[in-house]
């Protein structure tokens, strides 16, 4: 159990255990509680994301996209989806206001939640570092440390898993030995492309199938035949 819990990052479980001992309610349906919560503070950072990014965006338009998409299904079955949304639009929304420590400090929180949150850092001093170097200036000290903070907390999970099982890098491990998640990004891009033609190319077929709810899940049932494959 030890070894298979270290796949999921700590930011969702500590919420939800927070609102479970809160609340009382189990577990399970404290898990739901804290996606549904995340959610409804992605879409308040999401509208200011647009808003910073795209001044002209009517933000309810861009809050009409956000939940009627498709995939805002993870917003209510106990994914890490909207944290994950919350805290990368509320850290690049920060960014661009010049709110650099800020953005840092919620970079840090992100990076609790999923391992692509660690792209922050770069964006971050893309956005807060990198004007400055090109116009020959020094950046201001509380720009680099926001840059900093972003990673610290890949890195206190990294240590932690190091000290508990021996393996800092166990979150990826386990995940590849499941057949989930590839080591490369090269090998992951590469299959995120090949997906994505599969897919385009069987739109006509579902879409002229006497049942397109059945042809659209066929069509996504190759990922569930190679995770067998894989051993997942």
């Amino acid at each position: 159990d030890q070894l298979s819990n270290v796949a999921f990052w700590p930011a969702l479980p500590i919420v939800a255990s927070t609102l479970a001992t809160l609340t009382g309610v189990r577990t399970p349906i404290a898990v739901i509680l804290a996606s549904k919560v995340a959610f409804g503070i992605a879409l308040y950072w999401f509208a200011r994301f647009c808003l910073a990014y795209r001044p002209g965006t009517n933000p309810y338009a861009a809050l009409a996209v956000a939940t009627i998409h498709p995939y805002v299904i993870y917003a209510h079955v106990g994914y890490t989806e909207p944290l994950f949304l919350a805290a990368t639009c509320a850290a690049l929304t920060l960014s661009h206001e010049g709110k650099a420590l800020r953005a840092g400090l919620v970079s840090a929180v992100g990076t609790l939640v999923r391992l692509p949150a660690a792209l922050l850092a770069p964006a971050l001093a893309a956005q807060l570092i990198l004007p400055d170097v090109l116009r020959s200036r020094r950046p201001e000290i509380r720009r680099g440390v926001a840059v900093c903070l972003a990673p610290l907390g890949t890195l206190a999970f990294t240590l932690y898993l190091s000290d508990r099982v021996g393996d800092g890098l166990a979150y990826m491990h386990v995940q590849h030995s499941w057949g989930t998640a590839s080591l490369g990004p090269l090998e992951t891009l590469w299959t995120g492309v090949t997906d994505g033609a599969r897919v385009i190319a069987g739109v006509p077929q579902v879409l002229a199938a006497e049942r397109p709810l059945s042809a659209l899940r066929d069509l996504g049932a190759h990922k569930s035949k190679l995770m067998i494959n894989k051993g997942g």
